[in-house]
């Protein structure tokens, strides 16, 4: 996907900065969209959609000995090799 779309409720600017801050631009409102209230929804894009590090496959974990997978430590604490 190269964007993204989200509503947040007209009531709340907390949320709505907080998108802001993240990159979201305001498209429009969609009156009375949220029930029973009648509070319009502000639709918000982000155009592209961020990528980097925190959205990144997470690393794989490095591999361990036999030992540290069972977790045997001498009497000093340290994993046996």
């Amino acid at each position: 996907a190269e964007e993204l779309f989200l509503e947040v409720r007209a009531d709340n600017p907390a949320a709505q900065d907080l998108y802001r801050t993240l990159g979201f631009e305001q498209l429009a409102v969609r009156p009375q969209y949220y029930q029973p209230d009648g509070v319009d929804a502000i639709v918000m894009r982000i155009v592209p959609i961020p990528r980097g590090p925190a959205l990144a496959e997470p690393e794989k974990p490095a591999q361990r000995s036999r030992h540290e997978a069972r977790g045997v430590t001498d009497l000093d604490g340290q994993v046996e090799q």
